[in-house]
């Protein structure tokens, strides 16, 4: 058809398929054939899994349609298309962006891995996922709980979650200055407490001062060490470095005849 030859359809399309008997007349003069956001709708509205066949038949100049290689082979391809969709479950979902949705699944092995997608699967499996939802972010209202749906790609059924995310803790309200739980040198709230000035610690029992970075986290007079690693002792000065306690040659600390304490042989007696 040539440009200027084209027909003004002014009724609006009929919602659905259409259907003509054989060696009847097609409705191409009545309604439009519908458009991509008509068939896009349609499809997601019935959780369907949409396929095209490209190389469809040319229309004839009138009103049939010309068969092309059997019907564009359409039997196959509805055929592979539906033991594609059978032999794979794929799980979606319709998370706002403030929650992050991750899958785990053994689909039809040992292991457990980071998918949402398990395919080779036959009739008669049996599949199941684990789905761990994180809030990654507060909601514009943190006080309205939010709903969305998990569901299988092509099949008409979902799960509904209801999430309610709580961005602050009441807990924060209930804070205590110069508490005695963190020694009289910080702020308790939430169960942590958060020290002032030169003093650190769990219970902000340390002076900055008193710390030795190289060996403990507190060496104060009175007060008890929390020793780093590879260290031990009232002050953290004892290493639990064996390497010493080793002669040249020999595999066994101090020769299987002592204990290494503080990077030196004790002899048993």
């Amino acid at each position: 058809m040539s440009s200027g030859q084209g027909r003004l359809l002014y009724r609006k399309r009929t919602p659905g398929l259409s259907f003509a008997e054989p060696d009847s007349e097609c409705r191409g003069e009545e309604q439009d054939q519908p458009g991509v956001c008509c068939s896009r709708r349609s499809v997601r509205r019935l959780q369907t899994d949409e396929s095209i066949c490209r190389g469809l038949g040319r229309w004839q100049i009138g009103r049939r349609l010309l068969k092309y290689r059997p019907s564009c082979h359409i039997v196959h391809l509805v055929r592979d298309q539906y033991y594609k969709i059978r032999s794979e479950v794929e799980l979606k979902d319709s998370a706002p962006d403030f929650l992050r949705v991750s899958y785990k699944s053994k689909c039809l092995g040992n292991a457990e891995v980071s998918t949402n997608v398990c395919s080779g699967v036959k009739v008669g499996d049996q599949v199941e996922f684990s789905v761990e939802v994180e809030a990654v972010g507060c909601p514009v209202d943190p006080e309205e709980s939010y709903t969305f749906r998990i569901s299988p790609v092509g099949v008409n059924e979902y799960v509904q979650v209801d999430v309610s995310v709580f961005c602050d803790c009441s807990c924060k309200l209930d804070e205590e200055a110069n508490s005695t739980r963190c020694s009289g040198h910080g702020t308790y709230s939430c169960g942590i407490c958060s020290c002032d000035g030169p003093y650190s610690g769990l219970h902000c029992e340390c002076l900055d001062e008193d710390i030795d970075r190289n060996r403990a986290l507190c060496v104060a007079s009175g007060q008890e060490c929390v020793c780093k690693d590879g260290w031990t002792g009232l002050d953290c000065s004892c290493t639990t470095d064996t390497a010493t306690c080793v002669a040249p040659g020999e595999d066994r600390i101090c020769s299987g005849h002592g204990e290494c304490v503080c990077g030196a042989c004790v002899c048993a007696a």
